[in-house]
């Protein structure tokens, strides 16, 4: 064998070891992700972070009884938790005042007449743009507070 042809076998080899370790590892995620989405399943819909009180349109708002200033207020403080005060994006998330803006809400009704505020003033949809706002830990705690939430007034 010429040295160019070994050349060529341990570039392949190597090319092949990384292609198995590249495929083994996102098959690996997608078993994770397959079993958090099968115990979501088994744990049932009232707590799936993707049930009535993230959906982005609609949703009962009866069983609600916060004044419509309380909305508002809620609102304008989740806007703030997301922008700032002066609506600059490069100034960081308030996560706590977003958990508690949150937090403060009794139900999924009253968190729907949030949704319903915000996408009437803002023409955007507030469960994604909150997401947007959050990744890795935090983004899990807001899915299991919203999904928690959902769960309260049923």
């Amino acid at each position: 064998m010429t040295q160019k042809q070994i050349r060529n076998i341990f570039l392949s080899v190597g090319f092949i070891a990384v292609g198995v370790t590249a495929f083994g590892m996102r098959r690996k995620k997608n078993y994770a992700f397959d079993l958090v989405q099968d115990e979501i399943q088994k744990i049932g819909p009232q707590l799936n972070p993707d049930a009535d009180a993230t959906s982005q349109i609609g949703g009962s708002t009866i069983g609600c009884n916060l004044s419509n200033s309380y909305i508002e207020d809620a609102v304008n403080s989740l806007e703030s938790s997301m922008y700032g005060p002066w609506y600059f994006g490069w100034l960081g998330t308030k996560k706590k005042l977003m958990f508690n803006t949150i937090d403060g809400l009794a139900c999924a009704p009253c968190f729907n007449k949030v949704k319903a505020k915000y996408n009437a003033d803002s023409s955007r949809f507030l469960v994604p743009d909150l997401r947007a706002e959050l990744s890795g830990e935090d983004l899990t705690d807001f899915n299991l507070k919203i999904a928690q939430l959902t769960a309260q007034c049923r």
